[in-house]
């Protein structure tokens, strides 16, 4: 019997250790997120139109917007976005140079994030798009890098 309760208290904790161990999804999921983002050497920043009002190319200017994305805060939200995008925030990186090749073909669409009203926004990647809440701050910060 003394065996018995020994293996059942040994698996229980085998258990609550494995649960543990695997650490918070929506962090590991934004650490991923964020690594395939910061590939990118180019963001372009698009009015709801879809016209490029900026666009960002410094690897200084990708770090910095990088961090005011906040990806660590945001929440998953399951139901789409109803509105209309306020701009959108294309990440590219240049296309693989070839044999023989000295520059890159053009630009490879990586992922895009698009703002909604009300601290929504979408992110599109790896053939995905998925609906996040933003912390408010991270949000006005988005925003304000579009046209009013």
């Amino acid at each position: 019997m003394r065996k018995l309760c020994l293996g059942v208290l040994l698996c229980a904790l085998l258990l609550c250790a494995a649960c543990q161990g695997t650490g918070n999804q929506e962090e590991q999921q934004a650490a991923s997120y964020q690594e395939a983002m910061a590939k990118a050497q180019t963001i372009q920043v698009q009015d709801a139109a879809g016209q490029t009002v900026d666009t960002l190319s410094q690897q200084e200017e990708i770090a910095t917007f990088l961090e005011e994305l906040d990806l660590g805060h945001w929440t998953y939200w399951e139901a789409a976005p109803q509105a209309q995008p306020l701009g959108t925030f294309v990440f590219l990186e240049a296309s693989t140079i070839k044999l023989g090749q000295t520059e890159p073909d053009g630009w490879v669409e990586t992922c895009r994030l698009t703002l909604y009203p009300e601290d929504t926004i979408t992110l599109e990647i790896l053939g995905l798009t998925l609906t996040f809440t933003l912390e408010e701050a991270a949000w006005g910060t988005l925003a304000t890098r579009l046209p009013s």
